[in-house]
C-alpha cells in the first residue's frame, strides 16, 4: 500500500490508475467504516481502479475546536490506522495533515487537489458527509459538481446497530462509560491500548501481584477508572491479563490515572517494550480500600473472575452486510452455505471463493444433492416493466417474495397501455380486440372529470391549498372508482424481491403457463437472473405436468340458480372446534401437558374461564402487536364472489391460500355509486356491455387470451382459505376507511362470518367498530353482482 504524507506528496510522484476514493477521519476504523472500506476496495478491484483513502491528522475537530477539556480522544494512532487500512485491502492512503491553513481551503479547491493526486472516478461517503471551508462540500453539492467535472458520487448509509448508528463518537461515549464490550461491538475487534513498559514503585510486587506500568499516548482514548479482564499482547504473543486504570486510591494521592497490568502466569522483565492490552470485559469500578490486606483479597477475587472470563472469550458480536455491490449473489449463498461446517467468519469463507469456485459449489450440492435451501441465500431484485395486469397475477402468485406493483388507485393510465397477445394480434378477431380495449380506455378516461368534480363536491378545498395538494389529496377517491373500467390488458410495473429458489419455482410456473405473454416473462426472468445466479436457476424449465394439466369436467346437473340472490361470500367450512383448538395450544404452549390432556382441559372449563384465558392470550395486544401463532391452528374457507379490483387488492395476502378461477365476463359487474352521483352510470353500463360482448366472441376461440379484455368491475370467484391469525391482519387492514371499497366490503364480511361462529375470538379482532358490508355496500355500490 502507498501511504503519502500529503496530497501534494502524492500528486509529486508518478501518476496511478485511475481511483475509487473514500475520505474521512476514520478514526477507530469501525464496523461502519469496514463495510465501507471492504465494498470500495471489492468495487475497484473489479473495475481495475485503485482503492484510495484520504484521512487527517491531527483529528480536524480538535483542530477547529482547540484543545479538548478531556485530551483522551483518539481510538488509534496514525501508524496503527495505516496498518488496519492495509490488512483492508487498501490500495493508497494519504495521512493529509490538518491544521488551519487547511481549513481554509475551500470544497472546490480540495476537490482540485484530490483530482491531482489520484485521479479519482468517484467518491464513497455516509449521508452526513461534508468538507471544505465551513462545511461547504455537502453530498448535494458533491453531486453537483461530479456532474459538472466528470465523477460520481456513490452515498453509502450508516450501519446500525440496536437501533444506533455506529460512530467513532459512540465508541468513546462507551469506553468513557467503562462499556469496553460495546465498543468492541462497534469495532469488530477489542478495544486496544498500547504503551511501553516503565519502571513503578513496585508496590504490587511488594504484595505478591507484580503489575506492568504502561506509559501511554496522552491523547488516546482511556476506559473509565476500574479494573478490566484484558488479552495482553507481548511480542505478539497473548497473555491473560487484569489490567488497572485509576490513581491507586488506596496508597496514592496523585490525581493523574496510571495504567498497570497484572499478566497472568507470566514472569519476565518487559521493561522498554511495547505491552497492547484488548480490553475484553469490565470487572469493576475503581474503588478505596481500608489498608492492603483487604486490596489484596479483592485482587484474588478480580484474578479469579479475569480467568473466568478469559479461559472462553467470547468474539464480540459483529452484524455486517455481505453486499451484492462486492460479491455476487451466487457468492453469498455459498458464503451462508460453508458456516456449518467451517470455523471461519463469513468474510474469511467469501475471500477465499471465486465466481467459479460457487458456481462448482452450486452444481454439487444444490443440482447434484439437491440442498436446494442453500439458494435461499441468493437474493435477487427484479423489475418487470409494461407487463399487462393479468400475467402479474401469475407473477405475484409466488408466496415467500415481495411485490410492489404500479397502482391503479393512485396512478391515472395512458390509452395505449395495453397488451395484445400475438395469438389474437395475427387472427381475424385483432380488430376487435384492440376496438375493445381502446373503447374501455377511452370510456376510463372520459370518466375521470365527472367522477372527479363529483368528488370535489364531497371533499371541498381546503383554505390555501394547492392545486397539486388538493388533487394529491382526493386523486385515490376519484381514481378508485373510474379503475373499474380498466381491463386486465393494462400495462403496470411490477417490482419483486426474492431468494433463488423462489425465482428457480417461479420460472417454472411462468414457462408452463397457458399464456404465451407469462412464458415469455418466464424466458425474460430465466436470462435475468442468470446472470446474477447462473447455475441457482439453470435448470429451471417448463414443467410438463403443470403445462398440461387438465381437469375433465364431470357431467352434472348445474343447480338453477338464476331465480335466488346467492350469496356472495360464504363460509363454506372452518374448524368447529376452533376456540378450544386455540384456547388448549395456548395451555399447551405455558405449561407441561400433552395436547391431548390441555384440549380435556379447555373442555371442562365454563364460559367465564374460557373467556379469561382468551382474554390473557389476547387480551392486552396494543394496535401495532401481532397475535399469537396459535391462532394459525384454527383455519376458514370462503367461497367468495368479488369484483376483480377486489381480488387483486385480496392476492396481495399471500399467508393466504387462494384458489382463483379463470377471469371472465360472465359472472355481471358490481357498479360504483360514484358513477351514478357523477351521471355517468350509463356511459359505463354500455361500455361493460361492449367488454361482455367482446369476451363472448374472443372466448370462442382464445378462452385464455379473452380474459385480457375484462374490466376490473367484473366478478369473479375465489376459494379462500386462512388460519385465525392471517384473519387478525387480513381484517384489521383491509376494514379500514383507506382500503379500496370492495375489498373492505369482503373483509368485513369475513369479521362477521367468524363472529358468527367464534365469538370468543373474534372480539379480538382489531376491527369490531367499523362498518358492516351492508353498510359499506350501499355507500359505495349500486350493485355488487
Amino acid at each position: 500500500m502507498i501511504h503519502a504524507r500529503s496530497l501534494a506528496e502524492l500528486a509529486a510522484g508518478e501518476p496511478g490508475r485511475p481511483s475509487l476514493l473514500t475520505i474521512g477521519s476514520f478514526d477507530g476504523i469501525h464496523l461502519g467504516h469496514q463495510s465501507l472500506i471492504r465494498s470500495l476496495v471489492e468495487t475497484a478491484r473489479a473495475s481495475n481502479h485503485r482503492a484510495a483513502v484520504v484521512t487527517f491528522f491531527p483529528h480536524p475537530l480538535i483542530v477547529l475546536r482547540g484543545p479538548l477539556r478531556d485530551p483522551s480522544f483518539y481510538l488509534n494512532t496514525p501508524e496503527e490506522k495505516a496498518h488496519l487500512f492495509e490488512q483492508l485491502g487498501m490500495d493508497c492512503l494519504v495521512t493529509q495533515t490538518f491544521d488551519l491553513d487547511f481549513a481554509k481551503i475551500t470544497a472546490a479547491e480540495f476537490i482540485a487537489q484530490l483530482k491531482a493526486a489520484l485521479h479519482f472516478q468517484e467518491i464513497w461517503c455516509g449521508p452526513d458527509f461534508a468538507f471544505g471551508h465551513n462545511r461547504e462540500g455537502t453530498v448535494e453539492w458533491l453531486k453537483t459538481h461530479g456532474r459538472e467535472n466528470g465523477f460520481g458520487v456513490r452515498v453509502i448509509d450508516p450501519a446500525i446497530q440496536s437501533g444506533d448508528v455506529i460512530s467513532s463518537s459512540r465508541i468513546r461515549r462507551a469506553l468513557a462509560d467503562g462499556d469496553v464490550a460495546l465498543a468492541a461491538s462497534c469495532m469488530g475487534r477489542p478495544y486496544q491500548l498500547p504503551g511501553i513498559v516503565v519502571e513503578g514503585d513496585r508496590r504490587g510486587r511488594a504484595i505478591g501481584v507484580p503489575t506492568a506500568n504502561l506509559q501511554t499516548w496522552n491523547e488516546r482514548a482511556h476506559p473509565a477508572r476500574g479494573v478490566y479482564a484484558c488479552r495482553a499482547w507481548v511480542r505478539d504473543e497473548p497473555v491473560d491479563a487484569v489490567a488497572n486504570i485509576g490513581v491507586r486510591p488506596t496508597f496514592e494521592t496523585d490525581s493523574r490515572p496510571t495504567v498497570e497490568a497484572h499478566l497472568l502466569d507470566f514472569d519476565a522483565d518487559l521493561y522498554g517494550q511495547t505491552l497492547r492490552l484488548d480490553f475484553i470485559a469490565r470487572l469493576r469500578p475503581e474503588k478505596k480500600f481500608n489498608g492492603p490486606a483487604e486490596l489484596i483479597a479483592q485482587i484474588k477475587t478480580d484474578i479469579t473472575a479475569a480467568r473466568s472470563i478469559l479461559e472462553k472469550p467470547s468474539p464480540p458480536r459483529s452484524i455486517y452486510l455481505l453486499s451484492p455491490r462486492s460479491l455476487s449473489p451466487e457468492t453469498i449463498a455459498v458464503t451462508f452455505a460453508k458456516t456449518s461446517r467451517s470455523p471461519q467468519s463469513f468474510r474469511e469463507i467469501a475471500a477465499e471463493l471465486t465466481e467459479a469456485k460457487s458456481a462448482e459449489f452450486h452444481e454439487r450440492w444444490v443440482v447434484g444433492y439437491g440442498h436446494a435451501s442453500v439458494a435461499e441465500h441468493a437474493v435477487l431484485h427484479l423489475a418487470f416493466e409494461n407487463v399487462s395486469r393479468l400475467a402479474i397475477e401469475a407473477i405475484e402468485s409466488n408466496r415467500l417474495a415481495s411485490y410492489t406493483e404500479k397502482s391503479t388507485r393512485y396512478q391515472k393510465w395512458d390509452p395505449e397501455s395495453f397488451y395484445t397477445p400475438r395469438a389474437v394480434a395475427e387472427s381475424s378477431r385483432a380488430a376487435l380486440y384492440a376496438d375493445a380495449c381502446r373503447m374501455l380506455f377511452d370510456a376510463y378516461r372520459r370518466s375521470l372529470d365527472p367522477v372527479k368534480r363529483w368528488v370535489e363536491s364531497q371533499a371541498p378545498r381546503r383554505e390555501g391549498e394547492s392545486d397539486e395538494k388538493y388533487d394529491g389529496r382526493i386523486r385515490s377517491r376519484y381514481v378508485d372508482n373510474c379503475r373499474f373500467i380498466l381491463p386486465a390488458a393494462s400495462l403496470a410495473n411490477v417490482g419483486m424481491t426474492a431468494n433463488a429458489r423462489v425465482f428457480e419455482h417461479a420460472i417454472r410456473k411462468m414457462l408452463s403457463h397457458p399464456l404465451e405473454e407469462v412464458r415469455e416473462i418466464g424466458e425474460e426472468v430465466k436470462r435475468v437472473a442468470q446472470e446474477e445466479t447462473p447455475t441457482l436457476v439453470k435448470y429451471a424449465n417448463r414443467v410438463p405436468y403443470l403445462a398440461e394439466l387438465q381437469i375433465s369436467k364431470p357431467k352434472i346437473q348445474t343447480p338453477n340458480s338464476k331465480s335466488q340472490k346467492t350469496e356472495w361470500l360464504t363460509l363454506v367450512d372452518y374448524d368447529r372446534d376452533g376456540e378450544t383448538k386455540f384456547l388448549a395450544a395456548v395451555l399447551y404452549r405455558f405449561s407441561d401437558l400433552p395436547f391431548a390432556d390441555a384440549l380435556e382441559v379447555v373442555r371442562g372449563m365454563d364460559a367465564s374461564q374460557r373467556e379469561s384465558l382468551a382474554n390473557d392470550a389476547l387480551g392486552k395486544m396494543s394496535l401495532h402487536d401481532i397475535p399469537l401463532r396459535e391462532l394459525e391452528h384454527v383455519a376458514y374457507t370462503f367461497d367468495t364472489l368479488m369484483d376483480q379490483g377486489g381480488y387483486f387488492e385480496v392476492k396481495r395476502h399471500r399467508m393466504m391460500t387462494q384458489t382463483p378461477q379463470r377471469l371472465t365476463a360472465t359472472l355481471g359487474w358490481a357498479t360504483p355509486r360514484a358513477f351514478e352521483a357523477a351521471g355517468f352510470a350509463g356511459e359505463y353500463g354500455t361500455a361493460m356491455e361492449a367488454a361482455a360482448t367482446a369476451y363472448r366472441t374472443l372466448a370462442a376461440d382464445f378462452p385464455e387470451e379473452a380474459s385480457y379484455v375484462v374490466p376490473n368491475a367484473f366478478n369473479r370467484r375465489t376459494l379462500m382459505t386462512m388460519n385465525l391469525r392471517e384473519a387478525f391482519a387480513f381484517c384489521e387492514l383491509r376494514t379500514a376507511a383507506n382500503a379500496h371499497f370492495s375489498v373492505r366490503r369482503a373483509a368485513a364480511r369475513v369479521v362477521e362470518h367468524i363472529r358468527g361462529v367464534h365469538p370468543l375470538l373474534a372480539k379480538f379482532m382489531r376491527c369490531s367498530e367499523r362498518p358492516s358490508a351492508e353498510t359499506i355496500e350501499e355507500e359505495f355500490l349500486v350493485n355488487a353482482e
